[in-house]
């Protein structure tokens, strides 16, 4: 997918861009199916690990999940998604070459609970 140039313009203006769809919405009911299956294992787990930040009020009965890290090496579908032409031409074209995949996370915030997570520039 190639970005026109309006989009590229108001990316270097804003610091942003949201492409609308680019994601199936198959695809999204799977990658919602996925999170509830990781936010309910993260149930069996009493401390944070390689896999899950806990907050600091999780148990098993009122799960705080903070956040779900490298999902790409825990489930195909986010190494599939973690590779798709339609999120990463958007970004080559927007950055102006190849771009490197480092890791991947997915943060929570849930509402009333110990699990914020600060903004950082990374």
């Amino acid at each position: 997918m190639a970005l026109n140039a309006s989009q590229v313009e108001f990316y270097h203006k804003n610091g942003y861009l949201i492409l609308e769809n680019i994601i199936d919405a198959d695809t999204l009911g799977k990658i919602r199916m996925k999170i509830d299956e990781f936010m309910q294992f993260s149930c069996l787990f009493k401390s944070s690990n390689s896999m899950f930040d806990l907050g600091y009020s999780h148990s098993m009965d009122s799960p705080c999940l903070r956040r779900l890290k490298d999902l790409h090496t825990q489930d195909r579908l986010f190494f599939d998604l973690s590779r798709s032409n339609s999120i990463i031409d958007p970004v080559a074209q927007l950055l102006g070459g190849i771009v490197r995949f480092d890791h991947s996370k997915l943060d929570f915030k849930p509402p009333g609970r110990d699990a914020a997570i600060q903004w950082h520039q990374d």
